[in-house]
């Protein structure tokens, strides 16, 4: 897909390599992030009715961050 609309600026050898990428999980996100020092902002959006998460899901990222991950709380 093609949230932001710029696929077309990609060469085919560009748009071969990109197809294959992978979402990383929030744990190793922030892994990643410590590992370079560097500051974490994002959005948190509750997920849509009938989501198994969608009673938990401030718990279960507050987890991660808290006690899954190696990012530094300044960070």
């Amino acid at each position: 897909r093609d949230p932001f609309g710029t696929a077309s600026s990609l060469d085919e050898d560009e748009k071969v390599q990109i197809q294959n990428q992978t979402i990383p999980t929030l744990k190793d996100f922030l892994n990643l992030a410590a590992q370079h020092e560097k500051t974490v902002i994002f959005d948190l959006r509750r997920p849509p009715q009938g989501h198994p998460y969608r009673d938990a899901w401030i718990t279960s990222v507050l987890e991660v961050i808290r006690n899954e991950s190696s990012i530094n709380s300044s960070q």
